[in-house]
């Protein structure tokens, strides 16, 4: 009797030939990264590209052509084609294949493409599908994954799945028509069109439902979500697909990820532009997948522009495939929270990733090389090699890794995340917060990373580097200063910092020039140092006290009590190794529309993106839309401010009934002048609480001629940008030129607003050009509320209010300090207190503030608010003694 199988003797004895086999090869060939020490090798990686290259291969179809317009196609945006073109695609495949041919023209698709084996969807030039955006239209639900947890959702808008030798080729247009008015609200977020009540994914039956399904590992067929979930679906998405080829095309306004291929393998993506800025919308998202090849495509996202994933939490692990030999080349990045990004869907793993000449430059582009997980996510990441990137600008770090992304979820998930075997070499970078930003967990440390051959210029901070071992450096220099990772610390600072006065005090800043560190520390780094008082570490940051770009001095955060002397010391090294990620308190940001469309003046939809900075269109007036919130603003962890940036020029503030930064969620909505502005009513982080009128404001910049006041109004060019934004001290620079005062003076203006941790205070220092005779300043006058003059003898004064002079009719204090040595004369008009100072040599400096008494831990009372004058009066007066010596 034969036997189907062979018998347990015959199937042990191929087993251990064949592991002989396995063990021999892998010990006679050169391995990718078979040890640490062959990782180390700069090129050692590198060696492995050709062959992964050899196995990714092109498909290649049947001679044959169907076209769309024969099988009921019509280029009319009125006319749904949707059937035509899957009535092509499935003739074509069930006759061996060939080309499904979509000829110049535009085409309504109303539901999804349905990509079938052997068929190459080839778009003329000219050509653009329009998909619908109605969500039922891609029912039924279909087998998917959203956001690495399977389920059974929406159709994505071209999908296949068990499919095999597929393309999209051409030079046609694949528009998802994703808007603020349809599938982007699903996010949930007031910037992508969601307001109060509307449904979201946020909704409990929405994502909380599926990634509780995902923890709970309920089985895959009860997973169905859909109507009433409100979970976007993806554009192009394939499953277990082998063979595919997308080629020439354009995808443009996805409701959400864009390309998505799932489980599948030997996938070539080339020569596609994929632009689209709604939430989520993500470029190419290789997920589990093998053998793919990214090249020459050009991208302009709302998320990550490549991000690497294999499955989120428990699905990535029971399914358990990696993605691995994917290769990115010759791409352009453009806006996106990353250029190539691994995670954070990634507890399947990574491996064996190559990206080599790549350009990515955008003031909205956040980082350039990006690896992500946290202990719920896990994942093995091994292999990445990155080489002959071009940065122009982005926001954050060139390089960031965070094993602790995401920290809300927690930080004991029990799936440690492993990111080992990174090489990276020639990166050249322009403008970027960091350099780097690496940070492993204590019992996840990040392991075995060579940089080398990379320029990063025009870095404002210092780099993060925690947990993380085996990190070498080789020709590396960060703002033209080489980094040797060996240089474990360099020579130390000693700083001696005395309170001259008998009375503790609280969140103090020190401010020290750089320039003079250096020449008492030749090593001095000023974007990697940290300060130390005794063993505590204390925040710091650096300060560009001239707008000009560069950082002028470093400031330092503490406590410091009654008569006290501290002795602090500065430690800098050629790279920072300890942890220096301070909490945000305080906040600068001017934000303006991009994508919109102008009507009348008005700035309709669009979105708000934060800027570094603004040059005032000619034709901008108050209320046309273009800035959120109407201007730049600034806060603290006490209170916020704004000024109009338009012909109103004044200082208005935001109440704040809480310690976090607010100003990101304040003025989302699209204001047009006769729309409701979200923050004139009490919100959870508090409201606009002041009167501007035609008052000064607080704390405005004017000049005195004839006895009238002149605020700065009449302008030929205004430009505003953001020089400091920090965790302890933030700034708004703006220039105006030409203002006109009393129809003929004309003066060159710069103002620097800045504000620190723990202070109400804004300070005010100004720059003016020819020699005027004065500046005065001021804030609004309100019915009922007393003018408070000073009645100390310390070198600063005060004018002060007090009382209910709040929009929601809530007591605020206003004042105004000023050093007496500059004080002209107290005065006032119909709208305004005000203080008239004389500058110095065209410069002139001053503080401004508020308290209101909704503000947490404020100030309630006008006998509290006398003594907060009185007591800020006596420190302003008294700075912090500070001395500094170089020891070793």
């Amino acid at each position: 009797m034969k036997r189907p199988y062979p018998s347990y003797f015959l199937q042990e004895l191929l087993r251990s030939i064949l592991l002989i086999i396995v063990i021999f090869t892998f010990l006679s060939q050169p391995a990718l990264c078979r040890t640490n020490a062959k990782c180390q090798s700069d090129s050692a990686g590198w060696n492995k590209l050709p062959e992964i290259l050899n196995n990714i291969k092109a498909p290649v179809f049947q001679d044959r052509k169907y076209d769309i317009t024969s099988f009921g196609a019509k280029p009319k945006i009125e006319y749904d084609s949707r059937a035509a073109i899957n009535k092509a695609i499935r003739k074509c495949s069930e006759q061996g294949g060939g080309i499904v041919f979509v000829p110049k023209g535009h085409y309504f698709v109303k539901g999804p493409i349905l990509l079938k084996s052997n068929v190459n969807l080839y778009t003329e030039d000219g050509s653009i599908l329009y998909f619908s955006t109605n969500p039922d239209d891609y029912l039924p639900v279909v087998f998917t994954r959203w956001e690495g947890i399977e389920c059974y959702n929406y159709s994505s808008l071209i999908y296949a799945k068990d499919e095999m030798n597929m393309a999209i080729t051409g030079k046609g247009t694949f528009n998802g028509q994703a808007s603020n008015e349809n599938w982007w609200k699903w996010n949930g977020k007031t910037e992508f069109g969601w307001e109060k009540g509307m449904p979201s994914q946020r909704d409990e039956n929405g994502r909380p439902r599926l990634v509780k399904m995902n923890s709970g590992q309920i089985p895959v067929e009860k997973r169905v979500f859909g109507p009433g979930g409100y979970l976007r679906p993806n554009f192009f998405q394939i499953i277990n697909c082998k063979n595919v080829l997308i080629d020439g095309v354009t995808f443009i306004s996805s409701p959400m990820w864009v390309l998505h291929p799932l489980l599948s393998e030997n996938i070539t993506i080339q020569n596609v532009s994929i632009t689209g800025n709604g939430p989520n919308t993500d470029g190419c998202d290789p997920e589990s997948c093998k053998d793919v090849l990214i090249k020459n495509c050009f991208f302009k996202n709302g998320d990550d522009c490549i991000a690497i994933k294999s499955g989120r939490n428990n699905d990535g692990r029971r399914i358990a495939k990696a993605s691995e030999n994917i290769i990115i080349q010759d791409c352009k990045m453009n806006d996106g929270h990353g250029g190539i990004t691994i995670g954070s869907e990634i507890s399947g793993g990574c491996r064996n990733v190559f990206a080599e000449n790549c350009q990515m430059d955008s003031p909205n582009l956040d980082r350039a090389i990006r690896v992500k997980s946290n202990s719920f996510r896990g994942g093995m990441i091994d292999n990445i090699f990155v080489r002959n990137i071009k940065v122009g600008q982005l926001r954050d770090a060139v390089i960031r890794f965070e094993l602790n992304y995401e920290p809300q979820e927690g930080s004991n998930g029990g799936y440690l995340p492993q990111l080992k075997n990174v090489n990276i070499e020639n990166i050249e970078s322009k403008k970027s917060d960091r350099a780097f930003f690496m940070e492993g967990l204590d019992n996840a440390k990040i392991r075995d990373i060579i940089i080398s051959n990379c320029k990063f210029d025009g870095v404002n901070t210092r780099s993060v580097i925690i947990n993380v071992e085996n990190l070498k450096l080789k020709d590396v220099y960060v703002n033209g200063q080489k980094l040797n990772k060996s240089e474990r610390r360099g020579r130390i600072t000693k700083l001696m910092v005395s309170n001259p006065l008998l009375i503790d005090r609280k969140d103090e800043i020190i401010s020290l020039e750089i320039e003079k560190l250096k020449a008492l520390n030749p090593e001095f780094n000023e974007v990697a140092f940290v300060v130390f008082d005794d063993k505590l570490q204390l925040p710091s940051q650096t300060d560009d006290v001239n707008g000009d770009g560069k950082a002028d001095n470093i400031l330092v955060l503490l406590d410091i009590k009654a008569g006290e002397t501290k002795t602090l010391t500065i430690e800098s090294d050629k790279i920072a190794v300890l942890k220096s990620e301070y909490k945000k308190r305080t906040h600068a940001e001017v934000s303006a529309k991009i994508d919109y469309k102008s009507e009348n003046g008005i700035y309709i939809g669009g979105r708000f993106v934060s800027q570094d900075s603004v040059k005032i269109p000619k034709d901008h007036f108050a209320h046309d839309a273009l800035y959120k919130y109407e201007g730049p603003g600034w806060e603290s962890d006490k209170v916020a401010y704004r000024f109009y940036l338009d012909s109103r020029n004044r200082n208005d503030i935001f109440g704040k009934k809480t310690d976090k930064m607010v100003l990101h969620e304040v003025g989302k909505d699209d204001l047009v002048s006769d729309s409701k502005e979200s923050y004139t009513k009490m919100c959870n982080w508090g409201m606009d609480i002041f009167k501007v009128g035609e008052s000064l404001g607080i704390g405005s910049i004017g000049m005195i001629s004839d006895g009238k006041v002149f605020p700065v109004s009449k302008t030929d060019n205004i430009s505003c940008h953001i020089p400091t934004d920090g965790p302890i001290k933030s700034s708004v620079f703006t220039k105006y030129s030409n203002w006109l005062v009393d129809s003929s003076k004309k003066f060159d203006l710069a103002s620097l607003l800045s504000i620190q941790a723990g202070s109400r205070l804004t300070r005010t220092d100004i720059k003016i050009s020819g020699n005027p005779d004065n500046i005065c300043t001021g804030f609004a006058k309100h019915s009922g509320c007393a003018f408070i003059k000073d009645t100390t003898n310390y070198p600063y004064g005060y004018i002060a209010s007090y009382g209910k002079q709040s929009l929601n009719d809530d007591s605020l204090g206003l004042v105004i300090f000023y050093r007496k040595e500059d004080l002209i004369k107290l005065t006032e008009d119909e709208s305004s207190f005000i203080v008239s100072l004389k500058p110095q040599s065209g410069k002139l400096y001053y503080y401004f503030g508020a308290a209101w008494d909704k503000e947490l831990n404020g100030i309630r009372s006008k006998i509290e608010f006398l003594k907060y004058l009185e007591e800020e009066s006596l420190k302003l007066s008294n700075p912090l003694l500070v001395e500094a010596e170089e020891i070793f």
